[in-house]
This record gives C-alpha cells, structure tokens and sequence, in this order.
C-alpha cells in the first residue's frame, strides 16, 4: 500500500466493465449455465441502515444470490476434498465445460480455483458437482493504454482485450488451465465440438440482445451495440479457438 505499484493496480480497475455481470446473468441462462444472476439497486438514506447509511445511502449496488438456486454450495478447496474422499462424489465435466465455453465469449481470463462454487446433485447413487460461476470482475476486459500492453508483452499474458474476434485462445484461458486439465479430462474431442455447437444455438441473436439490453439505458445507448456485434463475432468464432484449446489440454492424455 501508498506505492506507485498500488496506483499501477489501481487505474487498471478503469478497465474493468462494472455493469457486466447483469449481461452475463441472461447469457448464462441462455447457455445453460447455472449462475448467479445479479440485480442493480440506488440504495436512498434510511434510518434502517443505521450504522450502514454511511457506506451505502446513496450509492448504487449490486446483489446476487451466491449459490444460484441450490440451498447450499461448496468453494472449490471443499469440493476436491470430498471428491478425494469418496468415488461417489465427481464433478459435472459437460456442465463446467458449457460453463468455460461462456467464459471464452465474454472474455472473462480470471476464472482461477475461487472464481468458483459447487452444487451437489444426486443422481444414480453419484453425487455431482454443477460449477457455478461467480466473480465477474474482469469480464468485457478492454484496455489500449501502455501499461497493459507491456504487461502482456513481461508476464501478464492473460489480460487479453474484448474484441469482436475471439483470439489469443490460450492466454484468455491462462489462469483456469489447472482448473480445465483436472476437470475436463474426461471429455473427447467430439464431445467438445457437440457442447459448443450447441452453446452457438442457444445463445442464438435474439438471447445477446436481449441479454446487453439487461444494461441500464444511459449505458446502453453507449456500448450496447458494440457490445452485441462483439459477442455474436466471439460465439461464432468459438469452434474454431475453443478446439485450439483442447488440443493443448489433450497433449498429455
């Protein structure tokens, strides 16, 4: 703290796209995936708040349900315990991977271990894991300023910028690799290619624009349509990048 590598850090937070997380709620249920779908409130001053009134009265929020419709969820360092328990207990490779597929299209690179939750499901004496996705501070990633640029170039590979076409496949799923190698193992090339064809039809013209249409209407009228081309480019570029991908994490079978 009070260093320039603090003020460094601290601009960068300009890069971040605040209101995505109330795009990428009706993305994900558009694609199938289980996650929270957050809601954007003013906060006024009320005497109920008591000691509160003075963080948020007059501040706008957001809220999200944490564990997306299960009653309870486990963080990823409690779900590998229990997986490492017990064969009973294994993670939903086909729903994590309709869950990674989005992460591609919205550009979201930080997707490490606590990006994570769990939702148990019983089914023919297994209990399965469903991945839900939370954390969207860096989805809708954008920045051309010189920091960021040399950044990529030292160490900072996966800071890789929304743009219409999905590129740099394997920086954009830097930090979730280790995620991706232990989770998705079981998966073939031909079931990769099945989920995302039919991720691309789901998430079909109608769903993107309704889902950018989610932003309040003075931020619409100035990213909404640009965001909406940059998402349809992205889906229909996600076959060829996301099998990039897999041939890297199928190296070593």
């Amino acid at each position: 703290e009070g260093t320039l590598a603090e003020k460094v850090a601290q601009d960068q937070v300009s890069a971040a796209m605040p209101y995505a997380p109330v795009i990428i709620g009706p993305l994900a249920k558009s694609a199938g995936v289980r996650a929270a779908n957050p809601k954007i409130y003013f906060v006024a001053e009320d005497p109920a708040l008591g000691e509160y009134n003075a963080i948020f009265a007059g501040t706008i929020c957001m809220l999200e349900n944490r564990d997306a419709g299960y009653e309870d969820t486990d963080n990823t360092e409690d779900m590998l315990r229990k997986i490492m328990k017990t064969n009973s207990h294994v993670v939903d490779q086909r729903a994590l991977l309709r869950a990674r597929l989005l992460d591609m299209i919205i550009a979201d690179w930080d997707r490490h271990f606590d990006n994570w939750r769990w939702g148990e499901h019983d089914s023919a004496g297994l209990t399965y894991y469903k991945a839900i996705p939370r954390d969207r501070d860096w989805a809708f990633y954008f920045s051309n300023g010189l920091v960021p640029k040399l950044a990529r170039l030292v160490a900072l590979r996966f800071m890789i910028n929304f743009s219409e076409n999905l590129k740099y496949i394997n920086s954009v799923n830097y930090k979730g690799r280790r995620l991706d190698e232990i989770f998705l193992h079981g998966l073939d090339a031909a079931t990769w290619r099945e989920t995302i064809r039919q991720l691309q039809r789901d998430l079909d013209d109608n769903a993107i624009a309704k889902a950018v249409q989610n932003l309040p209407p003075p931020v619409f009228d100035l990213i909404g349509p640009s965001f909406i081309k940059k998402i349809k480019g992205r889906r229909d570029d996600l076959e060829g990048q996301a099998m990039k991908y897999y041939r890297s994490l199928a190296k070593t079978v």
